[in-house]
């Protein structure tokens, strides 16, 4: 089986769980760093925001 070195993640929905779902990987996969994973989240600007 091959291996990749995933580079790139990108976490669709920007709710509660979302949200914390692109924080926990980024906090642990460095992402201040320079050639770190980079985490990108993508949230709808049409869906109010809901209290947890």
């Amino acid at each position: 089986m091959n291996k990749h070195n995933i580079r790139q993640v990108v976490v669709v929905g920007g709710g509660t769980a979302g949200w914390i779902t692109a924080g926990r990987i980024a906090a642990q996969h460095n992402s201040q760093q320079e050639g770190a994973l980079q985490v990108t989240l993508i949230e709808s600007p049409n869906i109010p925001t809901i209290g947890v």
